[in-house]
């Protein structure tokens, strides 16, 4: 199981926003994590960078780790820009893109862009199958009610080939059969308990019939600290300030949230791991990032790599005595 972190994002409006994400993103690859990863909130009173730029910036100051988006919001946007935009990130990168890609809860955007939101899932099906064509073809003919491309061209192409990976998230059925169907992973959402991520998990798996390559990864939102108690007060505190939801902040982070000491987080991430199997956690501390990035290396990864070692041990002496 692989283990990346989400980029510094809430502080987007602090003074030396920039260096902070500089100096993270460079942290994150000194200590091997897999990937750094950013998300999409165009419209909100929580400062938020844009994604596509955001990753740009994050290419220069690294140079190894994978960049990925979990999610961009395909439908309000044009698919030709957006597939010169990220084709210019993997270039950019020297080919280290992660393209996520997703629908979307967010009425406010799609009342902004004039795209009906009854046309989401149509729009994102349309949107991927511009954005392959123009990432592998030389001569792209597309017609049909949204727009129309005769013979058109895209240079430079993806470094990666034929093209970087396109991942998607949601848990609808159709969701997860357009994952299965053209993408090459799906992204478990934050804001989803472990349990539903298992179930849904899954159905996906039962649609991929044990595609080689496909990544199955899971967001967590994160706080380690001295005491479990430390570590749950700060992380309601920011649920409450920040997420937009209904439900109740204490309630909210007891059912998705990882918190505690190292060896509290570990315990759960390790859980996580044994429920629902992701290929990739996605990390997302929420506070203090950079303090939270060195203990979550530095402490709690140790933890679950001890408590994955004796649980493939016990495993692997269970299979003994069935063979004897």
């Amino acid at each position: 199981m692989r283990v990346g972190i989400a980029l510094p994002q809430s502080s987007a409006a602090a003074p030396g926003h920039h260096e902070l994400t500089a100096r993270f993103a460079g942290r994150a690859e000194k200590l091997g994590l897999d990937s750094l990863w950013v998300q999409e909130q165009m419209l909100g009173s929580d400062p938020s960078l844009e994604p596509i730029v955001n990753l740009a910036f994050v290419a220069a100051c690294t140079q190894r780790i994978r960049l990925g988006s979990a999610a961009i919001i395909v439908p309000p946007r044009n698919p030709v820009v957006l597939a010169k935009q990220l084709t210019s990130v993997d270039r950019l990168s020297g080919g280290r893109l992660i393209a996520g890609l997703a629908i979307g809860e967010m009425p406010q955007l799609y009342a902004a862009s004039g795209v009906s939101p009854r046309e989401r899932g149509a729009r994102l099906d349309e949107a991927v199958e511009v954005i392959r064509a123009l990432w592998t073809s030389t001569s792209v003919h597309i017609d049909d009610e949204y727009r129309r491309l005769e013979g058109a061209r895209m240079e430079p192409q993806p470094i990666q080939r034929p093209h970087p990976p396109i991942w998607f998230g949601g848990s609808s059925q159709a969701a997860l059969v357009r994952a299965a169907r053209v993408g090459q992973g799906w992204v478990g959402a934050g804001g989803s308990s472990s349990r539903a991520f298992a179930e849904v998990a899954g159905r996906l798996r039962a649609l991929l019939l044990d595609r080689p390559g496909f990544t199955i990864a899971k967001k967590v939102y994160f706080a380690v600290e001295s005491t479990r108690e430390r570590a749950e007060e700060r992380i309601v505190d920011w649920f409450a300030a920040h997420w937009g939801s209904s439900r109740d902040p204490n309630s909210l982070a007891a059912d998705v949230a990882v918190f505690g000491t190292a060896a509290q987080c570990a315990e759960a991430l390790e859980s996580l791991a044994e429920v629902g199997d992701p290929d990739l956690l996605i990390v997302n501390p929420v506070y203090d990032e950079p303090d939270q990035l060195e203990r979550l290396v530095g402490e709690v990864l140790p933890h679950l790599r001890e408590a994955v070692s004796l649980r493939n041990t016990a495993q692997d002496g269970e299979k003994e005595e069935l063979w004897r």
